[in-house]
C-alpha cells in the first residue's frame, strides 16, 4: 500500500481489490476517505465510483477545496455529477424528517469516583447530522455530582461523545439525550448508566475479635466480613482469604455476594493459639481479626491496687495489705490463679495467694531496716509486676558522734595542739538510719557561743550543716582534758603537745 497526500486529501492506493469489492459497501453513506479510495484504486472503474456515489450517497458535505481535489484525483463528469446530485439529495434530506438519536452503547459502566463516558449517532432522513449542540441529562441527578448537565456536539460522522463524572454511588441511572434547546429527540435517546464499586479497599468484621473461652461450648466460629470500596459501596464477587498461623491451614477462601458480605465458618479446633488472623482481598491484608484466650494473663491489665506508693517506717508493718489483681486480655478479674510474692529490703507474708472472685490476692509487708526504698515484686504464669515501696527512719532516734567516720560518742580521743579536727554529729535510730533532728544545729550554735566563752582549752571554729547531720570544727589551743557533751552524746578529749614540739 502506497500514501501520498494531494491537496490536503490523503491518498490510499491499494494493491489489491477488485471492482466486486466496491460494490459491497453497502447502504451506508460514503466518508472522504471512502471516495479516495475509489478514485485511488486502479482497479475501479470511474463509472461504478460515480454509481456508488449516487446509491450510497455522502456522509460529508463536499466544501469548494474538496470539488478541486475530486478533480485533481481524477474524477470525471459522471462521479462529478453523482457527488452535486448526492449534495442536493442529502441537503434536502437534512431538512426533512426528524432528529433520530441512536446510542452508539444503550448500557455503559463506570467506576464509582471515575468518569464515564457515553456516545449517541445523529440522523435526520438517514443522513449523519454534523455540529448539533446536545445536551445529556440526568446526571445532575447522580448522588455526590453536583454540576450541570454534559454537553456535547456532534462531529462530522453525526456521533456526539459525552464526558462527565459517574458519582460516589454504585447503582444504575437512566440518562437522557435532548437537544440543547431542550427539545426532545426521536428514536433510542436513553442510555443506562451503570456504576460498578471501585477496587476493595475496606474489610469491615463481625465479631471484630474471636475469644475462645467466652464463647461457650464446641460450636464453630462464625466469621462475618464486609468488604468495600474507600467510598463505601459493597464489592461483591470478589475473593476474601483467612491466612496465618493462627488457624490451621484452609483453604479459608469464599466471595462476597451482592451486598458484599463473606461469612466464615472456623471449627474451634482449626484455631491453633492466640494472635492474629489476616483477611487478604486480591493478596492484601486489608484487616485483621485478632484471635483471643479470655483466660490468659493481661501484662497490662494486671498489676498491684495502689493509687500512690504506700510508706512507712523501718521494721514496722504496713497499715494494709498490698493487692495484686489479676485480669485476662478482656479486662475480667481471673480467680484461682496462683500468684507469688518477694520482697527486697522487706518481708512478705504469704510468699503465695490465691486470686478470690474478683481475681485478686493480699499480701502483707513488713517493711525492712534500711531507710529508703524497698521493692515487693508479684508473679502469676509469665508475667511479674513490682511496686516501690517508702521506709522512713524509726522516730526513736539517739545523737551519734563521729571522727574520720568512726563513732566515738561514749569514748575518748586524743588530739594535737594547734591542729583543727572536726567532729559530725547525726541522729541515727536503732537500725543505723540517719535521722533529721529538727533544732539540732541551733543547739549547736548556742553551744558554740557558750563554749568560746572560755576558750582556753577548746574553741569551736565552726558548725556546717547539711541535711542529715552537722560538723563542728574545734581548734585545741591548750593541753588537757576536756568532756564535750552535745546534747546527750558526750566524748571525752586529750589535747596533747604535736610530734617534734618542745
Amino acid at each position: 500500500m502506497t500514501v501520498v497526500t494531494k491537496g490536503g486529501w490523503l491518498l490510499i492506493a491499494l494493491a489489491c481489490g477488485a471492482p466486486g469489492s466496491a460494490a459491497a459497501q453497502g447502504a451506508q453513506p460514503l466518508r472522504k476517505t471512502d471516495v479516495i479510495r475509489l478514485l485511488a484504486s486502479p482497479l475501479i472503474g470511474k463509472a461504478e465510483v460515480a454509481d456508488l456515489i449516487r446509491r450510497n450517497c455522502l456522509a460529508f458535505r463536499p466544501t469548494e477545496r474538496d470539488w478541486a481535489d475530486l478533480r485533481a484525483l481524477g474524477a470525471d463528469a459522471d462521479v462529478l455529477s453523482s457527488v452535486g446530485g448526492c449534495h442536493d439529495k442529502t441537503t434536502a434530506a437534512r431538512a426533512a424528517g426528524p432528529l433520530l438519536a441512536a446510542p452508539v452503547l444503550a448500557q455503559v459502566a463506570a467506576q464509582a469516583g471515575g468518569e464515564a463516558m457515553a456516545s449517541l449517532l445523529l440522523k435526520r432522513g438517514g443522513v449523519v447530522q454534523p455540529g448539533v449542540k446536545l445536551v445529556l441529562r440526568g446526571r445532575s441527578t447522580l448522588p455526590d455530582v453536583f454540576l450541570p448537565d454534559a454537553r456535547a456536539v456532534t462531529d462530522e460522522n453525526g456521533v456526539a461523545e459525552f464526558h462527565f463524572p459517574a458519582g460516589r454511588r454504585a447503582t444504575t441511572y437512566t440518562l437522557t439525550t435532548l437537544l440543547s434547546s431542550g427539545a426532545a429527540l426521536a428514536g433510542a435517546r436513553t442510555i443506562t448508566l451503570a456504576v460498578r464499586p471501585a477496587p476493595p479497599a475496606v474489610v469491615t468484621l463481625q465479631p471484630t475479635q474471636l475469644d475462645l473461652i467466652a464463647s461457650t461450648g464446641e460450636a464453630p466460629l462464625s466469621v462475618v466480613a464486609i468488604v468495600t470500596d474507600s467510598l463505601g459501596n459493597p464489592v461483591p464477587n470478589e475473593a476474601v482469604q483467612l491466612a496465618g498461623d493462627v488457624i490451621a491451614r484452609g483453604p479459608w477462601t469464599a466471595s462476597t455476594d451482592s451486598a458484599g458480605l463473606v461469612t466464615f465458618t472456623v471449627p474451634r479446633a482449626a484455631v491453633r493459639r492466640a494472635g492474629t488472623v489476616a483477611l487478604l482481598v486480591r493478596g492484601e491484608k486489608l484487616a485483621g481479626l485478632p484471635v483471643l484466650y479470655s483466660d490468659a494473663v493481661s501484662d497490662a491489665a494486671s498489676g498491684f491496687v495502689s493509687a500512690t506508693s504506700p510508706s512507712g517506717i523501718a521494721r514496722k508493718r504496713l497499715n494494709e495489705p498490698l493487692v495484686f489483681a489479676v485480669r485476662s486480655v478482656a479486662g475480667r478479674g481471673l480467680p484461682g490463679r496462683v500468684v507469688s510474692f518477694r520482697g527486697q529490703n522487706a518481708d512478705v507474708v504469704p510468699d503465695s495467694a490465691l486470686t478470690d472472685s474478683t481475681g485478686r490476692a493480699k499480701v502483707f509487708v513488713t517493711l525492712g531496716m534500711q531507710a529508703g526504698l524497698a521493692v515487693v515484686t508479684a508473679s502469676v504464669d509469665s508475667i511479674s509486676k513490682h511496686i516501690d515501696l517508702r521506709i522512713e527512719p524509726s522516730a526513736d532516734a539517739t545523737l551519734t558522734i563521729e571522727q574520720d567516720g568512726t563513732r566515738i560518742d561514749g569514748g575518748q580521743i586524743v588530739v594535737p595542739i594547734d591542729i583543727p579536727f572536726a567532729l559530725r554529729v547525726s541522729a541515727r535510730d536503732a537500725y543505723g538510719n540517719t535521722v533529721v533532728m529538727a533544732g539540732l544545729v541551733r543547739a549547736l550554735e548556742d553551744m558554740r557561743r557558750q563554749f568560746n566563752q572560755d576558750p582556753k582549752l577548746l574553741r569551736i571554729v565552726r558548725v556546717d550543716s547539711d541535711s542529715s547531720a552537722a560538723t563542728v570544727t574545734f581548734f585545741p589551743a591548750g593541753l588537757g582534758r576536756a568532756t564535750l557533751k552535745i546534747v546527750d552524746a558526750t566524748v571525752s578529749v586529750t589535747v596533747v603537745r604535736s610530734k617534734g614540739s618542745t
